[in-house]
């Protein structure tokens, strides 16, 4: 595993779901550290001075995705604190920033045996560390992605999930406390307008297992 590095890199985009939820991708100044799906990065507005090796207040966010190339690197985050809102306020497209990475132990492929079922389970900004592993090439696991959200305009990755449901060992429970009629992705999809919750998800999985053996 790559040891955390420093690392300069620039606001390339924003993207505003309402409600105070973000998406920034940044530009890095050198390639990102390989890392694994589920681990995270450390975010400083200040400027980071390598000649001191101080490290300046920062916040953590997983790591959402990378680039082939490595050399962008995305977050969602919520406004919900002191820091977030701070966030919101100073970054702009070409903002500088600081990234420290990779942290955590959060890694999925490290739970799994080969071809068990990964039950996958977030509300809103929670689904970002999961987002790699769904990206992710070759895997022999079949994925059930129970996932919470308040609205269809607040689903952030709408496009990286598209991209999977159509696999034979993806399925994605949409959990809607208002339900949309802008749903447009289709496949292995259950729309259900209900909170997320251990029963529902639970009697899930059961079905979901049904309908996953041969």
């Amino acid at each position: 595993m790559a040891n955390p590095q420093k690392i300069r890199a620039e606001v390339k985009k924003i993207a505003s779901y309402g409600q105070g939820v973000y998406r920034i991708v940044f530009k890095t100044e050198k390639k990102f550290p390989r890392f694994k799906a589920g681990q995270f990065l450390h975010l400083a507005l200040d400027t980071f001075d390598p000649t001191t090796g101080f490290w300046p207040e920062s916040r953590v966010f997983s790591i959402a995705s990378c680039s082939d190339d490595r050399k962008e690197v995305s977050i969602v985050y919520s406004v919900k604190g002191v820091y977030t809102k701070k966030m919101e306020k100073a970054l702009s497209v070409g903002s500088s920033v600081w990234l420290k990475a990779p942290y955590g132990e959060f890694i999925i492929s490290k739970y799994l045996e080969e071809d068990e079922t990964a039950v996958l389970i977030a509300g809103g900004t929670g689904v970002s560390p999961f987002i790699p592993f769904l990206r992710q090439s070759g895997t022999s696991n079949k994925i059930q992605l129970n996932y919470g959200l308040r609205n269809k305009d607040l689903m952030i990755f709408e496009n990286e999930l598209t991209a999977v449901l159509g696999q034979d060992n993806f399925y994605l429970n949409l959990y809607l406390e208002e339900m949309s009629d802008k749903i447009s992705i289709s496949g292995n999809i259950t729309v259900k307008e209900e909170l997320l919750s251990v029963n529902n998800i639970l009697d899930d999985v059961q079905d979901k297992e049904k309908s996953f053996r041969p």
